[in-house]
């Protein structure tokens, strides 16, 4: 799994890159410099266009296999992969109302 897009000065993701075992469970941060309601997580697979994922929300529904969740300041989405499968293999975005993308 790769994050490789940011936003113009607003959005930092990190890490940069992971590898996940089958079935394991990862975390993507999305680190906001300004206040934002609302944070979409989006998953570009190879050749494709991102395509919409999830919205961070503040009380995530931690029962589904991937969710984000936003923090009560509205800096930070974390974004959570559970039982992490092959399919899941992709570039993860985060975005907000006011994100331009660009290549890394």
């Amino acid at each position: 799994m790769s994050t490789g897009v940011i936003g113009e000065g607003e959005l930092i993701q990190f890490p940069p890159r992971m590898v996940v075992s089958e079935l394991g469970i990862t975390f993507m941060n999305c680190s906001i410099a300004m206040t934002f309601n609302t944070v979409h997580w989006y998953r570009q697979l190879p050749n494709m266009p991102p395509q919409h994922l999830v919205m961070a929300k503040r009380e995530a529904d931690q029962r589904e296999r991937i969710f984000a969740s936003i923090s009560g300041g509205y800096k930070l989405s974390t974004l959570t992969v559970k039982d992490a499968r092959l399919n899941d293999t992709a570039t993860y975005l985060c975005a907000n109302e006011g994100t331009v993308l660009r290549k890394e």
